[in-house]
């Protein structure tokens, strides 16, 4: 994979054609804002005649009900936009960083995936997702998305996930089926919350390492407990513990079927489509470099620690 600076963005990319659509789009969004907000004057004006001095409430839910209708009506050509940037800007500019990455920005890890991670038990009501990313970079192999998932509606409902989820195809055979999950209830409930902890998930009875650090931020499932040493070494514990630290994120790992899935909840949003930004501009581009970097890197460095070989956390 190139570093930033070895990109030559103005020779390998059509930059001058990019930040020409970016202003034809602009342009276009400053009159839908124009078009809505003199449409909701007049409207006051009319509404005016009709109400005053009636009702001030009513004259005001009118104009207030019929200018949102007009702005969601209008904003679905903003989205004109952002589907542009990803799929005409960012899937070049990746394409350059290196020619191994495939990035879809409107689509997704597919649900199936996600099931197969062993991270959701039982169903679910919502499942959406975008910027999708699969590459091979120093002999690792992997794909990963922004995934949210929710289940019920209403006041009801409540979120799953809201973060990144990565397939990876790891070297070593693993012969044991894994999955671990954040301690959240014995994070927020204390021993309340352990007690309540599921003994079986999707299959796989509750299991325990011998660090008790790892235990209270973790829980382990596991038909194979005697493959869980091996498998989750005492630099693989120290690792995960450590990223949490330092990120402040709930971390997912699974081995399934010979892949590792791993799930970060950090409900980030770092491949926005900003229309005010300049695409001729190296510094608009080196956000989006940072964000693949500092996930294939997290990527490198727990493969690392899988395969069993020497690395620095």
């Amino acid at each position: 994979m190139k570093k930033f600076e070895e990109i030559k963005l103005a020779s390998e990319l059509d930059l001058k054609s990019f930040e020409k659509e970016r202003l034809k789009f602009r342009t276009k969004e400053i009159r839908r804002k124009v078009i809505v907000f003199s449409l909701a004057g007049i409207l006051a004006i009319i509404l005016a005649f009709i109400f005053l001095p009636k009702n001030w409430y009513y004259l005001f839910l009118s104009i207030f009900g019929i200018s949102l209708s007009i702005w969601v009506l209008l904003s679905k050509k903003a989205d004109n936009y952002k589907n542009y940037f990803k799929t005409i800007v960012l899937k070049n500019f990746f394409k350059q960083v290196d020619n191994s990455i495939l990035y879809e920005g409107l689509k997704m890890m597919a649900a199936s995936n996600f099931k197969k991670s062993g991270f959701l038990h039982g169903g679910y009501t919502y499942y959406y997702g975008n910027d999708y990313f699969y590459s091979k970079i120093d002999n690792i192999s992997f794909d990963f998305s922004d995934i949210y998932i929710k289940f019920g509606t209403g006041r009801y409902s409540q979120v799953i996930f809201d973060g990144k989820f990565f397939i990876i195809d790891i070297k070593r055979k693993i012969d044991a089926e894994i999955i671990i999950l954040p301690n959240v209830l014995q994070k927020k409930m204390g021993q309340l919350g352990k007690t309540m902890q599921r003994n079986t998930w999707n299959g796989l009875d509750k299991q325990t390492c011998n660090n008790e650090e790892f235990n209270k931020e973790y829980i382990i499932y596991s038909n194979t407990p005697e493959k869980i040493s091996e498998t989750l070494s005492p630099r693989l514990q120290s690792l995960m513990l450590d990223l949490k630290s330092k990120h402040k994120h709930s971390f997912y790992l699974s081995f399934r079927e010979g892949l590792m899935f791993l799930g970060i909840s950090n409900k980030t949003n770092n491949l926005k489509a900003d229309i005010n930004k300049s695409l001729l501009k190296p510094d608009t581009y080196k956000q989006y470099y940072d964000y693949f970097n500092s996930n294939f890197e997290l990527i490198k460095k727990i493969v690392t620690v899988v395969e069993q070989e020497k690395v620095k956390f």
